[in-house]
Formats: structure tokens, C-alpha cells, sequence
């Protein structure tokens, strides 16, 4: 993921928006596995787990519309 502008501004708030992540995941019927700060092309690495690639997909395009900015990488 990558923060967008008002995210870095407001990164002070950082761990309740991985609580609010982590709830949205949960929501969808997945799990957060690891949050992991970086410092590189991305700000952070959240590795979770879905039922479907529908619901993984589905809350990719929810977060994109609240400006975050995020990018899905299949592993397995």
C-alpha cells in the first residue's frame, strides 16, 4: 500500500487505521496475517488471506475509494 497525501499527513493515527483495515478485512471473511512498515517504493505490506479473489478484490476497490492506494499481489 501507499499512503495517499491526507494519509501521510495524518500518519501519527497509523495503528487505528491497521485496526480499521484489519476490520474491513475481517468483514469481507479474510484475515490479516502481518502489517509491515517499509521504507521503498511502498509505505506498507499487509499480508492477509481471502475466501474468494471476489472478496479480496472488493475491498481492494473500497480502500481505493477512500484514497488509499493499494495494489494486489496473488501468492500462495
Amino acid at each position: 500500500m501507499k499512503y495517499a497525501a491526507q494519509g501521510t499527513a495524518d500518519v501519527k493515527n497509523s495503528p487505528s487505521q491497521v485496526d480499521a483495515a484489519r476490520a474491513g478485512i475481517e468483514a469481507m471473511g479474510g484475515k490479516m496475517i502481518s502489517f509491515h512498515v517499509t521504507m521503498d517504493q511502498y509505505d506498507g505490506i499487509v499480508v492477509s488471506e481471502f475466501p474468494s479473489d471476489e472478496a479480496a478484490a472488493t475491498l481492494l476497490l473500497t480502500t481505493g475509494i477512500q484514497s488509499n492506494r493499494g495494489h494486489a499481489h496473488r501468492g500462495w
